[in-house]
């Protein structure tokens, strides 16, 4: 007859389960935060997108593109990964964030278009930088930001 003392013996089953109850508790907590590549090294930066199911909101610009000539109104075609509804907006400034004119933009879905309104400090050629918020607040992420440097608007209101 085998001595040894049974697997679920009072000694030993509180440490098995209790370990194993701390390793799906750590798997859990530590499975959305596990660092990504970047993925703006393989691409452009106004095509950087997580992967589906990300946790990181992700902006996509689809148009207007770097070094495009474009009128005003500007309409801007974008995608969000990751969008929260009635919580995301995109901020569009007209050049440095926080020391440029800024347009902040609710948005209704994780696709769709935004009309970027004449405005006379609008025209002339501009890098525009396109931030997603949560709540009104700006998001840090990498993948939450998009530059496309020169840029050229024609408007009505802007100087010639």
């Amino acid at each position: 007859m085998d001595r040894r003392p049974h697997f679920f013996s009072r000694p030993t089953f509180p440490l098995v389960t209790g370990g194993a109850s701390l390793l799906i508790l750590l798997g859990v907590a530590c499975g959305g935060k596990a660092p990504s590549s970047s993925p703006a090294a393989s691409v452009s930066p106004a095509e950087a997108t997580t992967s589906p199911g990300s946790l990181v909101p992700a902006l996509t610009i689809l148009s207007p593109r770097s070094g495009q000539r474009v009128l005003a109104p500007v309409p801007i075609r974008y995608r969000v990964g990751g969008f929260v509804p009635g919580k995301t907006s995109l901020i569009v400034y007209l050049g440095e964030p926080g020391s440029s004119l800024s347009f902040e933009f609710p948005l209704a879905s994780a696709t769709g278009v935004i009309r970027l309104e004449d405005h006379p400090m609008l025209s002339g050629k501009r890098t525009l930088t396109f931030k997603l918020a949560m709540n009104h607040q700006p998001l840090e992420d990498a993948e939450a930001e998009v530059i496309l440097p020169n840029v050229i608007i024609e408007g009505e209101r802007g100087a010639a």
